[in-house]
């Protein structure tokens, strides 16, 4: 994204500041959080002083810390059941297979979106993907197949020989890039940001306010942790190699905290009232 968004051949001596904000602007107009362009900001400055450090490459001065974002506290959005409900009924029906899947696996969006069925092992019952990590092609990582996957992926099986997660193109079009012509009512897998004017209507519709693709990933998380009580699971789950990133991922909501804080309280009262049952004088004999 980094190179398609500065250019890919730029040289990493022509890097500007003035470069690096106008890019941010761009990342921001497309959705990012704040926290998510610093990152890619923070992936580009290892690059350049690897550069300069290991290949001895002569790289721009930049005041990095001036670039930065501002970060406001965590953000977060569950998903709620009823919520859940109002996206779906708002949501195009060729669009629920990939927004379920993303919602019960906590896959992220490239790879839902880069799915294919080549990926898809029936016989071993896992998918496999490449996920982010300091190794150059990244590290594989599997994903079980479980009775809803498996639903959700069979009802798919025979819209497209390649691409698993593929949408109904509504009218002919021209895509000016390429030349190529998609013909109405045929299926074409989807592209990183063609879906997103019929996710954000479709939210809108549904009330579904502050809501990223990517919360559907923590609520994934959220919802195996409290189902499943092992956070070492939900990390393996999304593939994180750090379980404080994980913690990140998954949240309490109001009514677990709720349900949390009655429990204590329930607890409380049950020590209160046996307290109050002792005879005064056992009481008096105890404080002595």
């Amino acid at each position: 994204m980094l190179l398609s968004g500065l250019g890919e051949k730029v040289l990493l001596s022509k890097i500007t500041a003035a470069d690096l904000t106008t890019y941010m602007a761009r990342r921001r107009e497309a959705g990012l959080s704040n926290r998510s362009v610093n990152m890619e900001l923070h992936h580009l400055r290892a690059v350049i002083n690897r550069a300069r450090d290991l290949w001895k490459i002569s790289v721009p001065e930049i005041v990095w810390q001036k670039l930065r974002l501002e970060q406001v506290g965590e953000r977060e959005h569950i998903l709620s059941e009823e919520e859940e409900k109002r996206l779906f009924a708002a949501l195009r029906p060729d669009f629920h297979p990939m927004v379920r899947f993303a919602l019960v696996t906590g896959v992220r969006l490239a790879n839902v979106i880069g799915l294919r069925w080549r990926q898809v092992d029936w016989d071993a019952g896992r998918m496999v993907f490449r996920v982010k990590s300091k190794k150059p092609k990244g590290e594989l990582h599997y994903i079980p197949i479980t009775p809803w996957v498996a639903a959700i992926l069979s009802r798919e099986r025979d819209h497209h020989p390649e691409w698993v997660f593929t949408y109904v193109c509504a009218r002919n079009r021209r895509i000016p890039r390429t030349g190529f012509i998609q013909q109405k009512g045929a299926r074409y897998p989807f592209t990183q940001d063609g879906w997103r004017k019929e996710w954000k209507r479709a939210l809108g519709a549904a009330g579904v306010e502050d809501f990223r693709f990517h919360d559907l990933r923590h609520t994934g998380a959220t919802r195996t942790l409290n189902a499943h009580k092992n956070l070492r699971t939900v990390q393996r789950m999304l593939g994180h190699r750090d379980i404080t990133t994980t913690s990140r991922y998954v949240r309490s909501d109001v009514e677990d905290v709720r349900a949390a804080m009655q429990a204590v309280e329930k607890a409380q009262s049950r020590r209160t009232r046996t307290v109050g049952t002792i005879p005064a004088q056992k009481r008096q004999k105890q404080k002595d």
